[in-house]
């Protein structure tokens, strides 16, 4: 069984219905790709059976349409070595984004509850031996177990605050002079939250990377990443990501009940 944020599927319809490939492909191969796409959304990597008989199957045109409509179908596709797979490659990008998103929330929620976690006061109405819970007239004072809890917590959050600079440091594609960098991306993420700012990080890396791989650029001429926070360079309009998709964890019926669409 599918997780709850891959029961829904991002769908592109102007850049799906204007792809040349899929305005080759006749009504019931448009169709049969969808339930392909839709398959590779559901799985545990974003990948298909290669099988002809399965891909039959899986994209409801029996062996019959299959034979037909299936080459054309699997040039949309590219096999994933070491499993004899196959993936597209425009459904996994937003595959990967989307599960991102729900880990983030999911590691969000987690950390919230852990910085909720521990009791500023003692309830318990019992005498205790060393003296730590007392209650006075109703009112619990605070105990130095309490203290404790307090202080492990604060001691959580400053662990993880270096997790995330430490995370943004490794996204970048410099690694020099690591000390003023983890200062400077310090001071970023007090502008920026890190689940906005590594994006922004990865997407500079990916588009540094790429234009190595052009020729374009040498690597000794990428910014020092201290010089890159520093000067602010995560505004810049060529790094600000796509719009992102909500993960929401609603039946049909509450999704779409303000549009007056039924659904069964």
């Amino acid at each position: 069984m599918s997780a709850k944020w891959q029961q829904w599927m991002p769908l592109h319809i102007d850049r799906f219905l204007g792809s040349p490939a899929v305005q080759a492909m006749s009504p019931a191969a448009q169709m049969g790709y969808l339930r392909l796409l839709m398959a590779s959304w559901q799985s545990e990597d974003c990948t298909i059976s290669s099988d002809p008989l399965d891909l039959a199957e899986t994209s409801g045109l029996g062996d019959d349409l299959w034979e037909k409509c299936g080459a054309r179908i699997l040039r949309k596709f590219f096999p994933v070595s070491g499993n004899g797979r196959l993936r597209n490659s425009v459904c996994y990008e937003e595959w990967r984004e989307a599960k991102r998103i729900f880990e983030a929330r999911k590691a969000a929620a987690i950390k919230t509850t852990e910085i909720r976690s521990p009791r500023l006061f003692s309830t318990v109405t019992e005498d205790n031996q060393d003296g730590d819970h007392t209650v006075t007239n109703g009112s619990p004072s605070r105990s130095a177990n309490t203290i404790t809890g307090t202080l492990t917590n604060t001691k959580k959050q400053t662990a993880s605050a270096g997790e995330e600079i430490d995370a943004l440091y490794k996204a970048y594609p410099r690694h020099t002079a690591p000390k003023a960098a983890r200062k400077a991306i310090e001071k970023a993420l007090k502008e920026k939250p890190f689940d906005v700012l590594l994006p922004i990080v990865q997407a500079y890396a990916a588009q540094t990377a790429k234009r190595i791989a052009d020729g374009k650029l040498e690597k000794e001429f990428i910014p020092h990443p201290a010089t890159w926070f520093n000067q602010g360079r995560y505004e810049d309009d060529d790094l600000k990501p796509p719009p992102q998709y909500d993960i929401v964890e609603v039946s049909p019926q509450e999704f779409w009940k303000d549009t007056g669409i039924h659904v069964s």
